[in-house]
């Protein structure tokens, strides 16, 4: 009987003269009129009928009592069919706005329901509650453009989604069938902003995620270190159902994994650093330090040892010596700095080894990819050498340029 009655309210909404007609406020007054004169007829022969059994009357009696309350009881539910349907049909296409409007099947469970259109991105931009006649009734300033439709009960449970996407463009009417399934548990979209949903079970991204969707986006985050998977709501406050104002704070408990125990803190490797790095991370450990300077090939101001060794407890540190290189002198009148080549042409090269009292040993490359000029030198710039010593300079000829 059911089936039927839904199957007949469908073909009320499929009939476009009622979606005309009746759509104005005071024809759908005269059906709630009509319908409780039906009541009230259906109501009396009902009471005739059960006047004549207690009566005695004749089975002739009683059998034309009996059909006149089936033809009453049906003229009431036809009457009930059309009030709902007017009802449903009843939004007009308005400016500006898109419009849908949904029947749930009157069959299922009554729960606290809501119709969501949902963008490609996961984002609600729109939602409807359910009415106590099954319909939804969803308005959005806008076009709703390529939109996903589902339904979901107070706890967040998919109970409905649309196999495709659809578009309503701003001032069109879209109706739509909702055939309800059992509660799903991929979580849908929260009913309204002042129901807490479930979210013991889910991620913390997925939690989060929800909480958003109500405009939510304060929730405290308590850890709690557990076995089990990580990163899982395993506890929340308010429970799920509870009206939120609001103020009203909300805490997830989310599960942790143990934490390794922390590696033994000791003095990191400061040798080949700058003095300026070795420094600074030193100032961080809050270590004192000293630098003494050492002589020796360039770079200087890099690390060449330390007191104590890299790895030591830093509970058994206390202070720091640092060995920190510094350019050599030129300390006899036989002895002379090599001067930097790299970057410089063939004869300037040549021209400065021959003023620093050095001899030159060219070695030509032919590299098309690199510039031309001296790209290596051996000593290195910087370094200390006796007068008159060889430098090794190699310099890049491009192939167009090579001697023959």
């Amino acid at each position: 009987m059911a089936e039927r009655l839904d199957q007949t309210l469908r073909e009320l909404l499929a009939d476009p003269g009622l979606a005309t007609a009746q759509l104005d406020l005071a024809q759908a007054a005269a059906l709630a009129r009509q319908q409780l004169a039906f009541r009230q007829r259906a109501g009396a022969a009902l009471a005739r009928l059960r006047r004549a059994q207690a009566d005695g009357a004749s089975a002739g009696e009683v059998a034309e009592l009996e059909a006149e309350v089936a033809r009453r009881t049906a003229r009431l539910q036809a009457a009930q069919l059309q009030l709902r349907a007017a009802d449903i049909k009843r939004p007009t296409p308005a400016q500006g706005v898109a419009q849908i409007i949904a029947l749930a099947d009157t069959t299922a469970e009554k729960l606290p329901l809501t119709l969501a259109a949902i963008s490609s991105r996961g984002q609600v931009v729109a939602r409807a509650q359910g009415r106590d006649n099954g319909s939804f009734h969803l308005s959005h300033d806008g076009d709703l453009e390529h939109v996903a439709l589902q339904v979901s009960d107070a706890q967040s449970r998919l109970l409905f989604r649309a196999d495709e996407r659809i578009s309503v463009a701003a001032g069109e009417v879209f109706y739509l069938d909702v055939p309800l399934s059992p509660p799903q548990p991929e979580p849908g979209p929260v009913p309204s902003h002042a129901i807490m949903p479930a979210l013991t079970g889910q991620s913390e991204a997925m939690a989060l995620a929800i909480l958003q969707r109500i405009g939510r986006t304060d929730a405290d985050v308590i850890d709690q270190i557990a076995d089990g998977q990580p990163g899982i709501v395993i506890a929340q406050k308010p429970k799920a159902g509870t009206e939120l104002a609001d103020q009203t704070p909300i805490a997830l408990t989310v599960r942790r994994a143990k934490e390794h125990t922390e590696p033994e803190r000791v003095l990191p490797k400061l040798v080949g650093e700058t003095r300026e790095v070795a420094e600074r991370v030193l100032k961080r450990l809050d270590i004192a330090f000293e630098i003494e300077r050492k002589p020796s090939e360039p770079p200087p101001g890099r690390v060449l040892a330390q007191a104590p060794d890299a790895g030591t407890p830093l509970e058994r540190v206390r202070h720091v010596v640092l060995t920190v290189s510094e350019a050599p002198a030129a300390d006899s009148v036989d002895s002379v700095r090599v001067p930097g080549l790299v970057g410089k042409g063939r004869q300037v090269a040549v021209r400065m080894l021959k003023i620093a009292s050095l001899k030159a040993v060219i070695i030509e490359t032919h590299d098309a990819r690199a510039a031309a000029g001296v790209t290596k030198q051996e000593p290195r710039a910087g370094c200390v050498v006796p007068r008159e010593s060889t430098v090794h300079v190699t310099v890049n000829v491009p192939k167009a340029k090579a001697r023959s």
